[in-house]
């Protein structure tokens, strides 16, 4: 599949919701934006991925890639996980996450 490195971002995003689409076919897009000079990956990217994870267990791996893609996280980004975990109920990650927003200099509402 070859992306036009201006819309990479808006195919991810028009893909990741769609429950027709199995994880594997966003990760293949996601694997190939990675792999494409001049398609950069960035919060906006690793935010719809984030966005639609369906357990706790997703979070870590797309973490991993902003780490990989030497991506900062922003305010954005560590609100929507905070967001996510207390959705999910999932108490020691949210203050695992609160403790890494002070550690980065960042507050929940900057």
């Amino acid at each position: 599949m070859w992306l036009c490195p201006k819309c990479c971002n808006i195919q991810l995003a028009y893909q990741a919701p769609r429950k027709d689409w199995e994880d594997e076919k966003v990760y293949e897009i996601l694997d190939e934006m990675e792999e494409k000079e001049g398609c950069s990956l960035n919060n906006a990217t690793f935010n719809y991925l984030l966005k639609f994870s369906e357990k706790p267990e997703e979070v870590p791996g797309v973490l991993e890639r902003v780490e990989k893609n030497c991506c900062n996280m922003s305010c954005d980004t560590y609100n929507l996980i905070l967001r996510l975990y207390m959705k999910w109920d999932h108490e020691e990650r949210v203050r695992h996450m609160w403790d890494e927003i002070e550690k980065s200099g960042l507050g929940p509402d900057q």
